[in-house]
């Protein structure tokens, strides 16, 4: 059984759909199916961090055919009956990873669907972006043989949205071992690190992309009412996203008096020893469909606050703290109680452990590998 994976989130970004498939080749590679897999890299865009995804596919055992090409061009090519499944010498399934799908022109298809916030709330994306994503989407789900979705939340939206049926949805939760992995930064390179962006501790940490959907604007001013009666630097890791000039001008503005850190591009090595310098962490979005971040604090025993906003109370549970996404006055209360209270942070840090160890990347690749099985032979 040969599988064709869009590895082009892998290939251009770090976060998001890129961490999860970089993960998902890491780990089935693990699984020794490595060999088998055959990553499709076609595009203009030059690949970001080269050493770095060079290293992760050497270390896998899959190939990756890459073509410099624009998009529009693969398109035609689909068009003319050249397929990406046939570019890639014969594939028996190839996967959709995100939600842009190139032509497949006889192998079987596998969609994951991460989240389908264009459809829940259009106001977080840029205009005309549920308008061109929402017929892709239709279109590939409805020729997919089976779609894969990392939760509950996603689940449940995908079939009432999308009409898709029960047996070809697969939950398939996310893992975070990456966090846990050898190769993280040394103690002291982290120390040096928040010298030089004059961190001043004790910090709060929140880890995502400056967008509309991650709800930066309520978590900087809930952190200005707190700050008062708070020690704390609240510390932001994340690069600048769509639909961002508010964000990003406040920022700047917190940025001047000292109580507020920006990291927008850290090199993923240093992020384990941000995560466990932190009181605990805050990620108060609006909507995920799953929510890695959280993810991520729990597996290193870093104490949560978040929302109930779609799937996070299925990664959280009860290990993580919950606020009103839209409500300034109960986040900045939530942060105030979480950081004032050090045997609750003992108890979080305790009870995240737990709760990460029922998520894996390993039993990911596992249920990936079965579906893939599943649908070739099928």
């Amino acid at each position: 059984m040969r599988v064709g994976i869009d590895a082009r989130p892998l290939l251009f970004s770090r976060t998001g759909i890129g961490r999860y498939v970089a993960e998902l080749v890491r780990a089935l590679g693990a699984l020794g199916v490595g060999g088998d897999l055959l990553l499709y890299g076609d595009s203009w865009r030059p690949v970001e961090d080269a050493e770095r995804v060079a290293g992760l596919i050497e270390q896998s055992g899959a190939a990756l055919r890459r073509r410099r090409m624009p998009g529009r061009l693969a398109r035609l090519l689909g068009r003319l009956g050249r397929g990406v499944d046939l570019r890639l010498g014969g594939v028996d399934v190839f996967h959709h990873t995100d939600l842009v799908f190139p032509p497949v022109t006889r192998a079987r298809t596998v969609v994951t669907v991460q989240d389908v916030v264009f459809d829940i709330d259009p106001s977080f994306h840029e205009q005309g972006f549920r308008r061109a994503v929402a017929p892709r989407l239709r279109a590939a789900l409805a020729a997919a043989s089976a779609v894969i979705v990392p939760s509950r939340e996603t689940r449940d939206q995908v079939a009432a949205r999308y009409s898709v049926p029960e047996e070809r949805l697969f939950l398939v939760p996310h893992g975070a071992e990456h966090v846990l992995a050898p190769g993280a930064a040394a103690a002291h390179e982290v120390e040096r690190l928040l010298e030089r962006a004059k961190v001043a501790r004790p910090y709060i940490l929140s880890v995502g992309t400056i967008e509309p959907r991650k709800n930066h604007l309520r978590l900087l001013a809930a952190f200005q009412r707190a700050s008062n009666a708070l020690p704390h630097t609240l510390v932001l890791a994340g690069g600048f996203g769509w639909l961002c000039a508010e964000a990003r001008a406040r920022i700047a503005a917190l940025r001047r008096g000292g109580r507020v850190v920006h990291f927008a591009d850290l090199e993923d090595r240093f992020l384990p020893g941000l995560y466990q310098g932190a009181d605990f962490t805050v990620y108060p979005s609006l909507y995920e469909g799953f929510g890695l971040p959280v993810l991520e604090s729990l597996a290193l025993g870093v104490p949560v606050v978040t929302t109930r906003r779609g799937a996070l109370p299925e990664v959280g549970g009860d290990a993580a703290v919950y606020a009103d996404a839209e409500d300034e006055a109960d986040l900045a209360e939530t942060m105030r109680r979480v950081a004032t209270d050090a045997d609750l942070r003992l108890r979080l840090a305790e009870e995240g452990k737990k709760q990460a160890a029922a998520f894996s990347w390993r039993r990911s690749a596992e249920a990936h590998a079965a579906v893939y099985r599943d649908v070739a032979g099928g």
